[in-house]
């Protein structure tokens, strides 16, 4: 498979506090019918794999990949500094965590209701619940998620 981006790219940050570091992705054409134009991709940020992860649009006809900390951390990379990134189109299921899908199995119209969802709304409320450390957090999201499909 012919990946759609390989190339060196200086990461970026957003100033002000909170602000994402992203390299910012350019040449690549596409027409995005997902949640607000984001594309899914898979590859590698310095050879750290990533798979189901978002391309976002940044309004001036390139997109940006944000770079999470704990990725930056693994690669010892912060703004300003050079990484090679490789990307391909990711069209693989949405991963869903053994937990979640068990509660989502004890009940059939919920199971419905989520498998109805974009793929990008089900990796949404996947991360969110992922996202959490606390065992009871966790928990807490994914009645959270039963409750708005019920």
């Amino acid at each position: 498979m012919q990946p759609i981006f390989d190339k060196k790219v200086t990461l970026q940050k957003y100033p002000g506090k909170g602000g994402w570091t992203y390299a910012v992705i350019d040449g690549i054409h596409y027409d995005s019918k997902r949640a607000f134009g984001m594309l899914r991709i898979k590859g590698t940020i310095d050879n750290y794999e990533i798979i189901q992860y978002n391309l976002m649009p940044m309004g001036d006809g390139k997109l940006f990949l944000p770079i999470k900390k704990e990725i930056r951390k693994v690669i010892k990379k912060e703004a300003g500094d050079e990484v090679k990134i490789v990307m391909y189109f990711d069209d693989s299921p949405v991963e869903i965590p053994d937990d979640i899908m068990m509660c989502l199995n004890d009940d059939p119209v919920v199971l419905m209701k989520f498998n109805k969802l974009s793929m990008a709304a089900q990796k949404m409320h996947i991360d969110s619940i992922n996202e959490v450390k606390n065992i009871n957090s966790r928990a807490n999201r994914i009645a959270k998620l039963i409750n708005l499909l019920q």
